[in-house]
């Protein structure tokens, strides 16, 4: 793991030391930390910077509107919800800390994500008559 990843690492497990129920886990070449196996915020490794999700819509654009701030985009569409914050807070445990603790409430309070419905499974289509006719007991084909 490069060194500002393991410092970002660092810095989000301080943030998050005191808050219940926090793992961690690699994703997207970065290190998430979930709560109730959904992730609220990242050390994302190839930005260098780090991320929290905000699902409400007021504290999302607070977040956005802090100097610095852009949706956070890893195959270049934004994942909604997300901000990487000011890289200025790389440095700055007390100025993330309120955004850690916000993000883990809100992720936390918000309903679960319902699986994508399973695709149902194409059906075979019925033989033709004549096929059947063949395996027909008593019917010897060659």
């Amino acid at each position: 793991m490069g060194t500002m990843l393991a410092h970002l690492e660092e810095l989000l497990t301080e943030a998050s030391s005191h808050l219940p129920d926090v793992t961690t886990r690699r994703a997207f070449g970065s290190v998430g930390f979930y709560v109730d196996a959904k992730m609220f915020a990242l050390a994302y490794g190839r930005g260098e910077r780090l991320g929290v999700k905000l699902p409400a819509a007021a504290d999302f654009a607070e977040a956005m509107a802090l100097d610095g701030s852009e949706p956070w985009a890893p195959h270049g569409a934004p994942m909604g919800s997300w901000v990487l914050l000011p890289a200025r807070f790389a440095d700055d445990l007390d100025a993330l800390g309120p955004w850690v603790r916000r993000a883990h409430a809100l992720v936390r309070a918000a309903p679960s994500e319902a699986a994508p419905p399973k695709r149902a499974r194409a059906s075979t289509k019925a033989r033709p008559a004549a096929a059947a006719a063949e395996r027909a007991p008593g019917k010897r084909t060659r």
